[in-house]
């Protein structure tokens, strides 16, 4: 039997290579494109050899375009491959025979599974169906090819825009190739001499598949993508296996005894039969003798022996029909994982979008406790600064302040002091604007792109078929506003920064001076204590540990605030993140949230145990200031040392806010200027993508039809019709001289005439030097007389008798020269 195949889809090198490695440049790093560039020089090979063998009928061409597709598809969720991302021009032709561009991965592999199911029907349609093993092949491979061409149809968003009528020719495929698989069933069972009961059910199934087959390829959105031999072919299968399901089910009635419906049902497969066994396609040739020859048996058996009535062609029943063989639905891999990863280095775009934001989160938790702890540190200075402390027990002992504090003040001037922190303070407003610079440059450029578009779309109307910009830039427009967004809420932050540098600036410029000058300050400022002492010295010793204990506890906060500040996402939760994706195909934020709580428990206990420890030391300090000092209290504010041992964390903590601020800046100028790149990139690409449909779009509106040119009018003059009358001349005409005769009035002055011509009044001469090979003189339609240009003019009454002309211009009447043309004196 011979089957029908779809001939593959046919398509052009790429450039893969440069758009990926830029992508996983920009997404991943640097350090990961190193470890990734053999895998795409791979990816780019196996690319190229399977476009070569497109044309070849194996199963290990065949193997080999589900090896590209598998490892694109595995590449596919990270690397975004797609118009504003790493734009591939995919090229293909389509159902049309004319070849299609877009830029998404799924193009490229709608296009490759749709080659696989077409070189699995060509399998098929080459196989040995007289031999077990190739009937076997060609069943599997077209049970294969109908279940992909159902998938396509099913998703034929894949390929783009290309009208209604593509999932109609992929259902119509799907269903051919049904078809043949269950012919193939049939002729097993049919060589296998299994129940003719069976075998009928059978050819009647394959006839009603058939059938359908020939129904959709009838279609007029469908014939004209389905090659010409399909029709007869299917045509010429529907009706053999009518007939077959007729001649079997007629074995089945001989074989249960009722000769008069077999009689019936043999008349009617031949009937079947015989004007399909006279074309020179007819797969079974002599089958149709054969069905006559035991058609007539059956009617002699029935006349002589079982008398039974034949029914008629009307009074039979239809040939039950057997379930139709299923379609192999298509696996996702279609090697069914069995292809080598080669991009391991790289992690799901979803994972790393989940791990960017695991991280933000984990940045705003961290923010959380750091907060906490700075509160508690606030909470806690204030106290020490209304009590005077440490500098109120300092100042009685020794009137020398702590040396902690000038460690401090070498730290600050360390820094840069109160000069550096004011312009890091005031550059924050400039690194803001900055960022909105780039962010209204990106706009613009997205703006002028979009407008090109509409005006085009305008201007060609529904023939501007490219996706339009507005829906091709819609998540950059949402990225830009995101950052604006951020840029009006670290403006804010910016202003409370400055308000908080210019509250305690006379403190700041303070402590940037030198230590004799901050040693003076200190001393000319009259500090008294809340109260007298009234203690004694155990009493004051008691204190100044419980002083020194509350300076250590601040100082182990300042090194769980540098850990908190530097915890990053372990890779434990990054194993767990991918788990989690890989069985859910997602992360939500509640499951980041609750990995990170996990993870951050043991840092928390940290904060509470240092809430628990500062409760515990001011109520120690309580106490001991009580004993030493008593119970009352002064008015007087707190010593320039207490408030300057205040301003040392103030600075330290506005040092620390300022540069998260500048860090922040510089993070959100680096994505810009990223995105800036892809945007200027998308943008180029769209020029270049403008231009290639321009052309396109000039060349099919310049393929106009030219039609013959028009016949010339029919001549209305006729050799009949008489010259229309002229005016008699206006010089005494002379009759015309006999041949070989001087014309009248005696010899004819002599005339310069050009070489070649005879004089006026003459015969024609024959040609001289040439003989018979000098071809004759075109005939012109106005002949010269009168004045000739640069030839001395003829007398009137010298002129030759004129011939009559049937039209004659006032400009060359006879005695008139040209006006171009004056004549000689």
């Amino acid at each position: 039997m011979t089957f029908v195949g779809v001939p593959c889809r046919s398509s052009s090198d790429v450039e893969l290579k440069r758009p990926i490695r830029l992508f996983v440049e920009k997404t991943y790093g640097s350090a990961t494109l190193d470890a990734v560039s053999p895998s795409i020089e791979k990816l780019n090979d196996l690319r190229r050899g399977t476009i070569q063998r497109l044309r070849d009928r194996t199963l290990t061409a065949a193997q080999q375009i589900a090896n590209y597709h598998d490892t694109l598809l595995l590449l596919e969720p990270r690397v975004s491959m797609c118009e504003t991302e790493a734009r591939i021009d995919w090229k293909w032709t389509d159902i049309t025979g004319k070849q299609k561009k877009l830029c998404t991965s799924q193009f490229e592999r709608a296009n490759l599974i749709f080659c696989y199911a077409a070189m699995h029907s060509q399998i098929a349609e080459s196989a040995d169906t007289k031999d077990a093993a190739g009937l076997k092949q060609a069943v599997i491979s077209l049970k294969l090819a109908a279940g992909a061409f159902d998938y396509l149809a099913s998703n034929s968003s894949m390929f783009g825009s290309s009208g209604d009528n593509l999932v109609d020719i992929l259902s119509t495929y799907s269903v051919v190739m049904q078809a043949q698989a269950q012919e193939c069933v049939f002729l097993k069972a049919e060589q296998a001499n299994m129940p003719s009961a069976l075998v009928a059910k059978l050819a009647s199934k394959t006839r009603e598949l058939y059938e359908d087959g020939l129904k959709r390829c009838s279609v007029s959105s469908v014939k004209p993508h389905i090659p010409r031999e399909w029709s007869s072919n299917l045509s010429m299968k529907a009706g053999l296996h009518g007939a077959l399901a007729q001649y079997y089910q007629a074995k089945a009635c001989q074989e249960s005894k009722t000769f008069g419906e077999q009689v019936a049902r043999l008349t009617v497969a031949y009937e079947l039969m015989k004007p399909l066994s006279r074309s020179s396609s007819f797969p079974r040739p002599g089958m149709a003798d054969q069905v006559k020859r035991e058609r007539d048996v059956a009617v002699k058996d029935n006349e002589f022996i079982y008398h039974e009535q034949v029914p008629t062609a009307k009074e039979l029943s239809q040939v039950p029909t057997e379930i139709a063989i299923g379609k192999t639905e298509l696996p996702m891999p279609l090697l069914k994982g069995e292809v080598k990863d080669l991009f391991t280095a790289l992690v799901p775009l979803g994972v790393l979008a989940s791990k960017n934001q695991a991280c933000a989160v984990l940045r705003s938790l961290v923010m959380a406790e750091v907060h906490r702890l700075r509160e508690a540190t606030d909470s806690l200075n204030a106290v020490m600064v209304s009590l005077n402390l440490p500098a109120a027990i300092q100042l009685t002992a020794n009137e020398q302040v702590q040396s902690g504090l000038f460690e401090n003040v070498e730290k600050i001037r360390n820094q840069g002091g109160v000069d550096q922190l004011r312009q890091h303070v005031y550059s924050l407003p400039e690194s803001a604007e900055r960022n909105r610079e780039i962010l209204n440059q990106q706009q613009t450029t997205l703006d002028d792109e979009e407008k090109t578009d509409n005006n085009l779309k305008q201007q060609f109307g529904d023939r501007w078929t490219r996706q339009p910009s507005s829906k091709l830039n819609a998540q950059w427009r949402q990225d830009i506003a995101k950052m604006i967004a951020f840029l009006g809420q670290a403006a804010e932050t910016d202003k409370m920064l400055a308000k908080r540098f210019e509250q305690d600036l006379p403190m700041f410029e303070l402590l940037s001076k030198s230590n004799d000058e901050i040693l003076a300050a200190i001393r000319g400022e009259s500090a008294v204590s809340a109260s007298s002492p009234t203690g004694n010295e155990a009493a004051r010793e008691a204190l100044a540990r419980t002083c020194s204990q509350i300076e250590s506890l601040k100082a182990d906060r300042n090194s769980l605030t540098d850990q908190l500040n530097a915890m990053k996402l372990s890779e434990a939760s990054l194993k767990k993140l991918m788990d989690i994706y890989a069985a859910n195909n997602q992360v939500t934020e509640q499951q980041i949230l609750d990995l990170l709580n996990v993870e951050l428990e043991g840092s928390r206990e940290c904060v509470r145990a240092s809430e628990k420890h500062q409760e515990d030391l001011l109520s120690e300090l309580q106490t001991n200031y009580e004993a030493y000092f008593g119970r009352q209290k002064s008015n007087n504010e707190s010593g320039l040392a207490t408030r300057l041992t205040a301003a040392v964390d103030t600075f330290f903590a506005l040092d620390k806010d300022v540069k998260s601020g500048m860090q922040f800046y510089a993070e959100l100028t680096e994505r810009c200027l990223k995105v800036q790149q892809k945007i200027d990139d998308f943008c180029l690409a769209r020029t270049t993508e403008k231009t290639e449909h321009l052309a396109d779009l000039t060349t099919s509106l310049g393929r106009v039809n030219i039609s013959e040119a028009p016949s010339a009018p029919p001549s209305t003059t006729t050799t009949t019709a008489s010259a229309p009358n002229r005016p008699p001349p206006t010089y005494t005409q002379q009759p015309t001289p006999p041949v070989n005769q001087p014309p009248v009035g005696g010899t004819a002055p002599p005339m310069n005439m050009p070489p070649g011509q005879p004089g006026y009044g003459w015969p024609p001469q024959p040609p001289v030097g040439y003989g018979g090979m000098m071809p004759p003189y075109p005939q012109y339609s106005v002949p010269m007389y009168g004045f000739y240009p640069a030839y001395p003019p003829v007398c009137p009454g010298q002129m030759p008798q004129m011939p009559p002309f049937p039209m004659m211009p006032d400009a060359c009447r006879p005695g008139q020269p040209p006006a171009s043309n004056p004549p000689r004196s």
